[in-house]
């Protein structure tokens, strides 16, 4: 991995797909009504539950598949 804030397309990737898979085993192995307590910080809104990650990612991935959606009309 690079040791500045500059990432390949790869390594973005491969850090993603490791997010991921330690969120899933976090949901997976852990009871929905835990989930709120347990936080993470979030670099603009502060502290978060897993409950409200768990909705902010969902929230983040529906606007990135709006936006590549658009790109693809737009290129029509």
């Amino acid at each position: 991995m690079s040791n500045s804030n500059t990432y390949g397309k790869n390594e973005l990737i491969q850090l993603l797909s490791e997010s991921r898979e330690e969120l899933d085993e976090f949901v997976r192995s852990t009871p929905s009504n835990d989930w709120n307590q347990y936080t993470s910080p979030h670099r603009w809104m502060g502290e978060l539950t897993v409950g409200k990650w768990i909705e902010l990612i969902g929230f983040h991935e529906k606007r990135h598949i709006h936006q590549i959606e658009e790109i693809l009309q737009s290129s029509k």
